[in-house]
């Protein structure tokens, strides 16, 4: 359970801990129970980087051992992680992006990088072999600052760090990674990524996420399709990290899946849902007023200008029709749905078997 920031005592502390009243509750017993979860970020007892595996672990002790560190303790942090291995789909002989998912949680990356700027990191390689020795690269190395604001240290709390990665980085970002045409092997290839938090000039790694290696297969597409995700929805509803609308096959679906059309084809036949993730559960989302196009074939065609129905299991929105001003799938186009909701009041959520991509 999480401490409040209040007053901490020992009861309180054990509590927070889940020791039970016949438990040793002496102060250094406390401090350094085996049950702490050191992906608080307020949490008693210092962290680091594993010095091989730059995973999170418990660092030694340096100062005395203090009941103040268990205010704003959440002994339910969870872990960071990033998306596993996934495939993805492109058309054309270009350069194309692919959208990785990385969330850092609670985790206090300024106590692990000594308040320093912290970077997403993200490297291909075209096989782990390279991968391993991490040469030779394919395509460029991607670097983006993780967002940070300044935090209110609880009084009497060790923790010295007064920078915390803002919300918007507590939910998994899509953080758009440009994919090196050039080398692949067509029409499917495998490319080996490395995903893990750095310094600018990645020079001093921070932290890795357990294992992380991604391996993304990728396919050239031929025909036009409908890409199985499209951009994050601005502003999720209160207790939500991320939403992204998802194309799917019919009405009870909610694993994405890019559609395929034929080329010269005029109309749309989309099945599609907005999928949230709240906690580490994703959930159908419905009952709200909302706008779906659809992008990237020349024009912008609305499919949906409306509510949503109520979400459950078989609540997934079907909207067919005519592409905008003339419009049509060609080959090697990838169409991307596009979603915005003005507000969120009056919601509901259905929980999904697994993750939608």
């Amino acid at each position: 359970m999480a401490h409040a920031n209040s007053d901490a005592s020992h009861t309180s502390a054990s509590s927070a801990l889940g020791i039970t009243r016949g438990n040793d509750r002496t102060q250094s017993s406390l401090n350094t129970h085996s049950g702490r979860n050191f992906y608080s970020w307020f949490r008693p007892g210092p962290i680091q980087a594993n010095s091989s595996t730059k995973v999170v672990e418990w660092a030694t002790y340096t100062n005395n051992y203090k009941l103040g560190d268990f205010r704003n303790y959440d002994d339910a942090a969870k872990t960071p992680h990033i998306q596993s291995n996934f495939s993805h789909n492109y058309g054309g002989t270009s350069d194309f992006v692919i959208g990785f998912v990385i969330n850092i949680e609670q985790v206090n990356i300024y106590e692990l990088s000594g308040g320093s700027d912290v970077y997403y990191k993200i490297r291909a390689y075209l096989s782990s072999a390279a991968r391993a020795a991490r040469t030779p690269l394919h395509g460029s190395a991607f670097s983006v600052l993780v967002p940070r604001t300044t935090t209110t240290i609880p009084t009497g709390h060790s923790n010295n760090q007064t920078y915390k990665q803002s919300a918007a980085v507590h939910y998994p970002p899509t953080l758009n990674v440009t994919c090196q045409y050039s080398g692949l092997s067509t029409p499917t290839d495998i490319v080996y990524y490395d995903v893990y938090l750095a310094n600018l000039s990645d020079t001093v790694e921070y932290m890795r996420f357990g294992s992380s290696y991604v391996n993304v297969t990728v396919t050239q597409v031929s025909a036009p399709y409908h890409s199985k995700t499209g951009p994050n929805v601005s502003g999720a509803p209160s207790g939500y990290t991320v939403v992204i609308p998802v194309v799917v096959t019919g009405s009870s679906d909610y694993a994405g899946a890019d559609q395929a059309y034929t080329n010269g084809d005029t109309t749309y036949d989309t099945w599609w849902y907005l999928a949230g993730l709240k906690g580490s559960t994703w959930y159908r989302l419905g009952t709200v007023s909302c706008v779906a196009t659809i992008t990237g074939l020349g024009s912008t065609t609305t499919i949906l200008n409306g509510a949503l129905t109520t979400a459950g299991a078989s609540s997934n929105e079907h909207d067919t029709g005519t592409l905008a001003s003339s419009a049509q799938w060609n080959t090697g186009e990838v169409g991307e749905l596009n979603a915005v909701v003005s507000s969120w009041t009056g919601f509901t959520e259905h929980a999904l078997a697994g993750p939608p991509v």
